[in-house]
């Protein structure tokens, strides 16, 4: 290929100081320069540029492929499973140009529901998808099936296209690898996940181990224990943030056992006869801890107030709430969740968002219905603990109030948005087109519902500067839905 050097070498120089010589071309290139040099119309500079194009051209397809007869490829084994409709491809090239990720994963879903492969064309396409979306890479090997798994034997970014189980992964696999295949095995068997951690935790980095405990995240067991304690001994800051951060998830565990005796000694009923011994008044007494100036006060416990309504120990008493399960008043108190919480009013009604983020930390479904009705202020963190009537109820009962909050905790939901409150947030939303872009619909097209498409032409703004963007945006989310139906309908008939 000398004579492709040439042609580059008098692109820089110019055709006057490098002018491309015939006899440095190809024998079947020699002819056709030829022509192009007799051609009195045309400038040097015009001559060398067709004269490169087709040699551009002749280099691209006049090269034999390098002769290998020792390098043998075996087939792709049969599919065990049938592909998809011609009619689900064509769906989703269209949604590959929507730019719209929940779609797309979307089709996956219906496509692996329906135990159906992906066509043979489009199998490079989406494994070249997934090399930057690696959450739905699992999805993505599973609707290429063996074909998939084939190439990605000849390309290395196509490696997540790869039958290695979980165990080989564990070992061998890249770092995010090892974290999805740890997470996974975690959910199946916990106790093979811990013996995984203990055997090469002495050879992780500071990073891959606070990585690697967050997989843990929301399974913690007493077993983990003994791991979460030996991780106050180790080096970096960030892992035994991560450890005791864990460790508070463990209801009977030392940690919150110690703090749950601290607050016994804190804070108490105190009832006293009143109005001649006919009634009983009760008081809550509060006595914040005193903080050390020198030293940590207790693990997971900041010492520094970072809220003006806050002294230090009030903070810190604040803390220690928080993670204590909310069973421990019903026990301490001898009271209801409901009588506890009407006791912290007042200047103790700072204490109550404490109870809430002790009602999400443990799961407390009972106490996460309390708040319904004991309290008027709305908290988006106790949606996911409410059975899905109350979710709606309780959103579309604050929203005038608290959308901004509705509308973010809903972004995160896993299923549909409920018709209802759908409907209301697309109100709300298309009132305000400048800061809910199409963007926001793309990316929550899987939770709208598709009866929503019917209603898209009575939504807007009343500004009429605001109507023309909104329309705009009503038309492609029209599209974004409709695809949403094909899709549904492609893999549903």
């Amino acid at each position: 290929m000398q004579f492709w050097n040439e042609i580059i070498n008098t692109a820089l120089l110019g055709t006057e100081k490098k002018p491309v010589a015939t006899a440095d071309l190809p024998e079947a290139l020699k002819e056709a320069a030829a022509l192009l040099h007799q051609r009195e119309a045309t400038d040097a500079e015009e001559k060398f540029l067709q004269l490169a194009a087709l040699s551009f051209n002749f280099r691209q397809s006049g090269i034999k492929p390098i002769h290998q007869p020792a390098l043998v490829f075996s087939e792709a084994a049969p599919e065990t499973s049938p592909y998809c409709s011609s009619r689900a491809g064509l769906i989703l090239r269209d949604i590959m140009t929507v730019d719209s990720a929940p779609l797309f994963g979307l089709w996956l879903e219906q496509c692996i529901a329906a135990q159906q492969l992906v066509v043979p064309d489009l199998i490079p396409i989406l494994l070249d998808r997934g090399v930057h979306q690696r959450k739905i890479q699992e999805a993505i090997a599973t609707v290429c099936g063996r074909r998939g798994e084939w190439l990605s034997r000849l390309n290395p970014a196509w490696k997540f296209s790869s039958t290695a189980d979980d165990e080989q992964l564990w070992q061998t696999g890249q770092p995010d690898q090892r974290k999805a295949a740890l997470w996974r095995m975690r959910q199946q068997d916990p106790a093979k996940a811990r013996e995984w951690l203990t055997q090469t935790w002495p050879q992780e980095n500071a990073n891959m181990r606070t990585e690697l405990l967050k997989q843990l995240d929301g399974t913690i067991q007493p077993e983990d224990e003994p791991l979460l304690i030996d991780q106050q001994n180790d080096r970096s800051q960030k892992v035994k943030e991560e450890a005791i951060r864990l460790w508070k998830q463990l209801p009977g565990g030392i940690l919150v056992t110690r703090y749950a005796e601290l607050v016994r000694s804190m804070i108490f009923v105190k009832r006293e006869k009143a109005l001649l011994g006919m009634m009983t008044k009760t008081s809550l007494q509060i006595y914040p801890p005193v903080i050390p100036d020198k030293g940590e006060y207790l693990p997971g416990i900041e010492k520094l107030s970072n809220d003006k309504f806050f002294t230090d120990g009030e903070f810190a008493l604040y803390q220690l709430m928080q993670n204590i399960p909310p069973a421990f008043w019903e026990d301490h108190f001898a009271l209801p969740p409901g009588g506890i919480l009407d006791l912290f009013s007042g200047a103790n009604e700072k204490y109550v968002p404490a109870f809430v983020k002790a009602t999400v930390q443990f799961r407390d479904q009972k106490w996460a219905q309390v708040y319904l009705d004991h309290r008027e202020v709305f908290y988006a963190t106790l949606l996911d603990l409410l059975p899905p009537a109350q979710q709606e109820a309780y959103c579309l009962r604050n929203f005038k109030n608290n959308h901004g909050a509705i509308i973010d905790s809903a972004r995160n939901w896993p299923g549909e948005w409920p018709f209802q409150l759908a409907k209301t947030i697309i109100q709300h939303t298309a009132k305000n087109p400048y800061e809910f872009t199409i963007g926001f619909y793309r990316a929550n097209i899987a939770r709208i519902p598709i009866v929503i498409l019917a209603l898209l032409d009575g939504f807007g703004p009343s500004e009429p500067a605001k109507a023309p963007f909104w329309t705009n945006i009503a038309n492609q989310v029209k599209r974004l839905l409709a695809l949403k139906e094909q899709t549904l309908n492609a893999f549903n008939e």
